[in-house]
């Protein structure tokens, strides 16, 4: 079953939506995407190979896990806030909890798991893979009373800058993921020219905002930049607003990734590049 249709005049047109694809069967009864275009980009993906498909290698050294000697084992020392995020406007930054490999939660000794780091395992783990996994922090940020640099709208929200990622030298193209919990009232999340943002699946061209009664949320951020319009170090990658002093929220697990590649909203720790050559 193919869904693109001839057009004399404009040539190949897909339907409405951010993505079309050519399915394929066997029989005529049970189909399998081979192929899906970008409605905007004219880009051209294969979901059947998998080598490209779901390649995800994190380029921040502690993969993400709060401790600059996380490597790539099972276990994390010390919270540690990592460079690659930098915090505006007077917010703090502290460890909320770990997840605790063996937990006693699951029926282990390591020790009981904070109810919001259980909540985000709870989410993203069926129940038999909650106490045996890699170990990670998961950090509170309060937002400070600074209103510098130009706030961020979202509906009716207005917020101010307070998480963002450090300018360092950025890939023209990249994929990034984290996972946000609101805990006072609404986040925003900013989208810069050429990004789109994903909220548990859910592709957006423009900001979002994030709801306390959301609990945790999935963010991916698809970001390809032509080199001649970029600094090099910007447009930021991501970039967290709060409405007013003292608003909290919680982020877990943030990957950067090279390319623009498919994440799966329940993976978790990405692993570090840099674990595998010791």
């Amino acid at each position: 079953m193919v869904l693109f249709r001839r057009d004399l005049s404009t040539g190949w047109r897909a339907p409405r939506g951010p993505e079309s694809q050519v399915n394929v069967s066997p029989d005529g009864a049970a189909f399998t995407a081979a192929i899906k275009v970008d409605a905007e980009t004219g880009k051209v993906r294969f979901p059947a190979n998998n080598l490209l498909e779901s390649f995800a290698l994190n380029l921040y050294p502690d993969a993400g896990r709060f401790n600059a000697g996380a490597g790539g084992g099972l276990s994390v020392g010390a919270y540690s806030w990592p460079a690659y995020l930098s915090l505006n406007n007077g917010a703090g930054a502290a460890a909320r909890g770990k997840f605790i490999y063996d937990n006693t939660d699951y029926g282990g000794s390591g020790g009981v798991l904070d109810a919001d780091v259980r909540q985000l395992i709870d989410q993203i783990r069926q129940p038999e893979y909650r106490r045996y996994n890699i170990e990670f922090w998961v950090a509170i940020v309060t937002a400070g009373s600074g209103t510098t640099s130009s706030p961020l709208n979202v509906g009716s929200a207005v917020g101010y800058l307070s998480l963002y990622t450090s300018l360092l030298v950025r890939p023209p193209a990249l994929t990034f993921h984290i996972y946000l919990k609101a805990l006072d009232q609404a986040i925003l999340v900013g989208c810069a020219t050429g990004q789109k943002v994903s909220k548990n699946g859910i592709w957006y061209g423009g900001p979002i905002a994030i709801a306390p009664a959301e609990g945790w949320v999935s963010v991916t951020i698809r970001d390809e930049i032509d080199p001649r319009y970029s600094y090099g170090y910007q447009p930021t990658i991501f970039t967290v607003y709060a409405q007013a002093a003292n608003d909290r929220y919680l982020i877990a697990c943030p990957a950067l990734m090279g390319g623009i590649t498919n994440i799966d909203d329940n993976i978790g720790v990405v692993a570090a590049a840099t674990a595998w050559v010791a």
